[in-house]
C-alpha cells in the first residue's frame, strides 16, 4: 500500500484538496497521512483545525511554526521554523 502525505497550512489550499484527501483515505490502494499546521492552528485565523476534525478526517500530526507579526523578518523566521518542523515529520513518519 502506498502511503501519501498531505500537508496543509491554510483554509484556502485545504479547501482545494479536501475532496482528494477524502478519496485517498477511503481507498484500499493508498493510505493518506494528514499533517496540519500554519494558520489552521491559530485562533486569530479561526482555529480551522476544528473544521478539519468536523469533516471526520483523522489528523496524523501537527506542525506549529508561525511567528508573531507580518514583517519580512517574521515571515523569514516562520519559513525557517517550518523547514525544521517539516523535517521532523519526515524523520518520524514513513511515507512515499
Amino acid at each position: 500500500m502506498m502511503r501519501i502525505a498531505f500537508f496543509t497550512t491554510t483554509r484556502a489550499e485545504f479547501g482545494i484538496m479536501s475532496s482528494f484527501i477524502q478519496k485517498i483515505r477511503s481507498s484500499n490502494l493508498f493510505e493518506g497521512l494528514l499533517f496540519v499546521g500554519g494558520t489552521h492552528l491559530k485562533s486569530e485565523y479561526g482555529s480551522t483545525i476544528n473544521e478539519i476534525k468536523q469533516m471526520g478526517l483523522e489528523i496524523t500530526d501537527t506542525f506549529d511554526y508561525l511567528q508573531e507579526g507580518d514583517s519580512s523578518y517574521s515571515i523569514a523566521k516562520s519559513s525557517g521554523y517550518c523547514a525544521v518542523e517539516v523535517s521532523e515529520i519526515f524523520k518520524k513518519y514513513d511515507f512515499d
